[in-house]
């Protein structure tokens, strides 16, 4: 929502013009990458620990100029952050991902 005000365009538009795609399709093939990256991290018994995750988490939180970890977590929720932690570790070990 961000962009698309930035740019002075509706969400749906932007999605279309930046992907090639409709909001619809992004999302379904979004859905698809976390459960082909849940099935994989399951299979290969990847997950982010705890202390990987305030680790992860620190980084990135300074990264997008976020004061605290909480801030960060208050934005992006713990879960959206765990998963792209995991998506992240994947994708390392599995590079088509």
């Amino acid at each position: 929502a961000y962009y698309a005000y930035m740019y002075q365009m509706e969400v749906p538009e932007l999605i279309k013009q930046m992907y090639g795609m409709t909001i619809e399709e992004l999302a379904q093939l979004q859905i698809k990458k976390e459960l082909a990256v849940g099935l994989v991290a399951e299979k290969e018994g990847l997950q982010v620990t705890d202390k990987e995750y305030k680790k992860l988490a620190e980084e990135f939180a300074k990264e997008q100029g976020f004061k605290t970890i909480e801030e960060c977590e208050e934005a992006y929720g713990k879960d959206g952050l765990r998963q792209m932690f995991l998506d992240e570790k994947v994708s390392e070990n599995y590079y088509c991902l």
